[in-house]
């Protein structure tokens, strides 16, 4: 790719390389490994917004494993298991309307949050969360709300992912790193996919018989 360096005042040919750069997230210090852009003449630093913008997305990332905080798909998807919309889930949670929205576009929960939305994540907490709380929600809402939450906890791919849930939380940092929670986590999104798709087939042949 060819990008203008300053240091040769020229278009130059440019190159990738890594390196360890350390961003402040949310007042802390994140090191990670970030990809550069440089010259391929003299080696100088070319700005690249969507490699600068990636390296940033990592630090986040790692600033949520170590704080054990949900990330943006994680957070959509327990909204989308309730079949709430963004405003909806919001309303049940008493936060503002843009908060959901927020979060789910990349924003850090703030540990207050984040610590309601792991404990809603189980189907029998959000059971109880509906009978032990006034929420706002209209009466036809909460009640498909509970409907759901009760199927969901007979359902097999919901044990998949509470099991899930509760080895990522037992296992001590040291245990599984970054890369490796990556892995397994979309291992057991695929294994719950392919629960839903049993569950629906089961559903289809019963219906036709």
């Amino acid at each position: 790719m060819m990008k203008y360096c300053e240091a040769c005042g020229k278009e130059v040919k440019t190159r990738i390389v890594k390196q360890r750069e350390v961003y402040a997230v949310c007042g802390e210090d994140i090191e990670v490994e970030a990809q550069v852009m440089v010259c391929a003449d003299c080696g100088e630093e070319i700005f690249c917004e969507e490699l600068d913008s990636a390296t940033l997305n990592h630090a986040y990332e790692e600033y949520r494993r170590r704080h054990k905080l949900l990330f943006p798909e994680e957070i959509k998807a327990i909204r989308e298991k309730y079949g709430l919309s963004q405003r909806s889930f919001a309303k049940l949670l008493n936060w503002g309307d843009k908060t959901i929205r927020r979060y789910e576009s990349g924003s850090i929960p703030d540990k207050a949050h984040n610590s309601l939305l792991l404990f809603l994540r189980k189907p029998e907490n959000m059971k109880a969360y509906l009978v032990e709380n006034e929420v706002l929600l209209e009466d036809k809402q909460k009640t498909k709300l509970m409907l759901i939450v009760e199927n969901l906890e007979n359902d097999a791919a919901a044990r998949i992912g509470r099991y899930y849930e509760l080895l990522i939380e037992k296992l001590p940092p040291e245990i599984l790193s970054s890369e490796e929670e990556d892995t397994f986590r979309r291992i057991c999104e695929k294994i719950e996919k392919s629960a839903v798709w049993v569950e629906n087939k089961n559903l289809q042949e019963k219906t036709c018989v």
